[in-house]
């Protein structure tokens, strides 16, 4: 087992490529503080978790409020003791040009998406000094390096993201601390479902050399890699899975 006895936490891991995360690290050993807004779904996820032998904690959060993130890891670190890997999936987007998109829902995606990663940075990363090691990894998007006419914001924020990741991974590794992202092509989840890009689907593999869209174990399997001992000597990376396609 690669996690055994590690302790993860895991924003947005309700639904999607986050739920996959807690399942795929708990079946590698890992305990699981599953964290959402969503606190139906994020209760549902650990008793997954349970489900497979593995310890889980649900914690309701909005990611982008500091001082929420903050009594999160209080309550995590007080449940298992130690935090060892955070995984920052909580996002947010919607499918509008830019001169399209109201103020308020730019602010909302900056908010959830960015600030999201750098309020539970913020909060988890004194914990992972103290115990002079850990693991980051955030997930981020293809869309950070090529851009997407429809989601512009989400872009510019999943953009950000690496780049305050690249510069955290300096920053940390004198601790033990590395910090990573992956960034996912199009990957079939349920927040996904209702994209345009879904409506015409050989149109978009055609951006996808390897034939099919991702799912959400191919980001867990690269997220899993990046938060093993297998990875110790990685950070500061950004780690495309989007079958060899330039994305949108």
């Amino acid at each position: 087992m690669r996690l055994k006895d590690k302790v993860a936490l895991v924003t947005g891991g309700a639904s999607g490529i986050g739920r996959a995360i807690c399942l795929t690290f708990a079946r590698e050993g890992a305990r699981i503080a599953v964290v959402d807004m969503n606190l139906k779904g994020a209760e549902e996820v650990a008793a997954e978790v349970r489900a497979q032998g593995s310890d889980a904690t649900a914690v309701q959060c909005d990611v982008s409020k500091l001082n929420e993130a903050e009594a999160v890891v209080r309550e995590v670190a007080r449940r298992f003791r130690r935090i060892d890997i955070l995984v920052n999936d909580a996002g947010y987007w919607s499918n509008k040009r830019f001169l399209d998109l109201p103020a308020e829902e730019w602010d909302k995606i900056v908010h959830i998406c960015y600030f999201g990663v750098l309020n539970f940075c913020k909060a988890v990363l004194p914990l992972m000094i103290e115990q002079r090691g850990g693991k980051v990894v955030s997930i981020s998007s293809r869309t950070a390096q090529v851009g997407n006419v429809y989601n512009p914001v989400y872009a510019g924020a999943k953009a950000a993201i690496d780049a305050f990741s690249k510069s955290i991974a300096k920053d940390m590794g004198p601790y033990n601390i590395t910090v990573n992202c992956v960034a996912p092509g199009l990957t079939e989840t349920p927040g996904t479902v209702g994209s345009f890009l879904m409506r015409d689907i050989p149109e978009t593999l055609k951006d996808y050399p390897l034939g099919r869209l991702g799912v959400a174990q191919d980001v867990a399997n690269a997220a899993l890699f990046l938060a093993s001992d297998e990875a110790s000597f990685v950070s500061g990376v950004v780690l495309n899975v989007a079958g060899g396609g330039t994305g949108r």
